[in-house]
């Protein structure tokens, strides 16, 4: 059976932000689209490797894409990444993953204490 697996992505948000281009050297507005890479089994999202953006300045029309989403990007980041947080279906497969363990664990809990006759009085 083949194993099917890959990074995907999807589009978190957009937004115009004050960047500094290196084309034009000056502080310029530019339109900013940030992306959600996730690694994703059998085409069931897994789990978020990284978050990019794909900037075009409004100046000069300068391209520039994969770049990271982090404090060296725009200056205020610490205000706008709650903004452009990974989308709650990036998370499915570790959720599938976390629940399967827990039902392990209360399975071999219920057969322990099932198996003593659970706790006893003195």
């Amino acid at each position: 059976m083949p194993f099917i697996h890959g990074t995907k992505i999807a589009l978190i948000g957009s937004d115009e932000f004050l960047v500094r281009c290196p084309c034009c050297e000056a502080n310029s507005w530019a339109e900013i689209m940030v992306i959600c890479k996730y690694y994703s089994v059998y085409w069931v999202p897994f789990c978020p490797v990284s978050k990019e953006a794909n900037i075009t300045c409004t100046k000069c029309g300068l391209k520039r894409d994969g770049r990271a989403f982090d404090a060296d990007l725009v200056n205020n980041y610490n205000e706008i990444k709650s903004k452009f947080k990974h989308p709650w279906y990036a998370y499915i497969g570790v959720t599938i993953m976390a629940c399967i363990a827990g039902l392990i664990i209360l399975r071999i809990l219920f057969e322990l204490f099932s198996n003593t006759g659970g706790a006893k009085n003195p």
